[in-house]
């Protein structure tokens, strides 16, 4: 009996050596774990504190970042400012130019203007100096067949002496609105298109003798059917520069169809065209083939159209 409790406490004794045995294994197993664990916890502290270091790294350069990306956009807010004032001025700068350039114009055209007008007041001062000097050398001429026929001579003739000779003269030329070539002009000017060709324009040149000019403005008028008081307005449409001059009154109004003939005529050498045609006329001599039957028969025209003019001037 007391051998087997012997038996049993020495079991005991074994097992629990054994126990301690293995508790004290498990003891250095754990001091080992801890001193892993240890040595992990300072690994991961070193860690952390690299992270740390590289996160302050990263805050610092983020916020280095955030102050440029601060002053890059102040930068580009001034830059936008300045350029919409450089728009502004340059938009100011080029209604000004413009403003300077229409100005310029401007004063370029009153130029042109001005010149155009002294040149056309010298022109019609020559002009006027040139009529001048010729009706004093008529005037001054005691001729009493001088060829304007004044019975006075220390003036020029009147409009209605003036009209008197020209229908005498130049009975194909309408003078007044009773003629038969316009009795049946009923047309406004404005409601018909005239042509214009070189032969209806009345330059400064024709002013000495308009006759021809005249006649055939008054073939277009009358072939057009327009009314004999719109004739004056064609008429200054169909002169050029110093010839208008004669179309205008003093309040600077058109004058009508009979008083421009008037004044184209007031001056007019009506016996000079008289010598001229009796001179073509002796010079009109049959050409190399010519008909002589047709060359008697235009000679004898002739001659009794510049007799019947010669009549109504000497009457």
């Amino acid at each position: 009996m007391d051998g087997d409790k012997i038996m049993t406490d020495a079991e005991t004794v074994s097992t629990g050596e054994t126990r301690l045995q293995n508790l004290e294994i498990q003891m250095g197993e754990f001091s080992r774990d801890m001193k892993e664990v240890k040595a992990n916890s300072i690994n991961n502290d070193k860690r952390m504190q690299e992270m740390q270091s590289l996160l302050e790294q990263l805050t610092g350069m983020f916020k280095a970042q955030s102050r440029t990306e601060e002053i890059h956009g102040k930068t580009l807010e001034q830059a936008s400012i300045q350029f919409s004032k450089l728009q502004r001025n340059e938009e100011e700068m080029r209604i000004n130019l413009k403003k300077d350039e229409e100005e310029i114009i401007g004063i370029e055209e009153n130029e042109k203007q001005i010149t155009n007008r002294i040149i056309e007041d010298e022109s019609k001062a020559s002009l006027m100096e040139q009529r001048i000097i010729q009706i004093e050398e008529r005037l001054n001429n005691g001729n009493p067949n001088n060829t304007n026929g004044f019975k006075s001579r220390s003036k020029l003739p009147s409009q209605n002496e003036t009209l008197a000779k020209v229908e005498r003269h130049f009975p194909s030329l309408v003078i007044y609105g009773n003629h038969s070539l316009v009795a049946n002009c009923t047309k406004n000017y404005s409601d018909v298109s005239v042509p214009m060709n070189n032969d209806a324009i009345l330059k400064d040149e024709d002013i000495e003798d308009p006759l021809d000019v005249l006649l055939t403005i008054q073939g277009l008028l009358v072939g057009k059917h327009v009314r004999f008081q719109d004739w004056g307005n064609f008429l200054y449409s169909c002169c050029k520069k110093n010839a208008r001059s004669y179309l205008t009154d003093q309040r600077g109004f058109i004058v009508d169809w009979t008083t421009a003939i008037a004044k184209f005529f007031q001056t007019f050498d009506f016996g000079a065209r008289t010598q001229s045609e009796l001179s073509e006329l002796s010079h009109f001599n049959p050409k190399a083939g010519d008909d002589a039957r047709e060359y008697f028969v235009n000679l004898v025209h002739k001659g009794k159209a510049i007799r019947n003019i010669y009549v109504r001037f000497t009457l």
